[in-house]
This record gives C-alpha cells, sequence and structure tokens, in this order.
C-alpha cells in the first residue's frame, strides 16, 4: 500500500506512520494512553532497547515541569536574604 490512498468516497488518506518512526512525543503519548503496556514490551514494538525507551520516556517534555525546574533552579543560584557574614 502506498502512502497515501484515495479510496470510494473520493476522500484521500494519509496511512499511518509504523511505531518505528514515531518522534519522541508520539511515543510518550501513546504509552501515556496505555498504562497496561510493560517497557519491554513497548520497546519491543518499537525496535528499541528497554533502556532506550525509558530515556524517553523520562525525558522533560512538559513546559510546567520545565517552569518548575528553572524556578528551583534560580532558588539554589541565588544567596538566601538572611545571609550575614561571619569575619
Amino acid at each position: 500500500m502506498s502512502e497515501t490512498s484515495r479510496p470510494s468516497d473520493g476522500c484521500l488518506r494519509t496511512a499511518p506512520r509504523p511505531m518505528y518512526e514515531w518522534d519522541h512525543d508520539q511515543i510518550i503519548d501513546y504509552y501515556d494512553q496505555n498504562p497496561n503496556l510493560t517497557i519491554l514490551t513497548y520497546a519491543g514494538m518499537l525496535g528499541l532497547t528497554g533502556g532506550e525507551l525509558k530515556d524517553i520516556l523520562m525525558t522533560d517534555g512538559s513546559a510546567v515541569d520545565k517552569e518548575e525546574e528553572e524556578m528551583a533552579e534560580e532558588m539554589f543560584q541565588t544567596e538566601a536574604r538572611t545571609t550575614r557574614n561571619y569575619w
């Protein structure tokens, strides 16, 4: 079957991309939508090792998480206002 096909109703449809061509966002979304899927089973479906899949799933893609991380880094990098010099 070709990438695109024109069925009898005349609408042009595209075939879904195979899992091994998915980007990281698609991989994460599918895993989130299928909570009973094990890492090793899903890794096999994608043609990855369990470790490679874990690395993808553990990447931070959430804007909220990124904002929280930035705030935490900012808190730890700035000196506390109550710092006293003892010398």
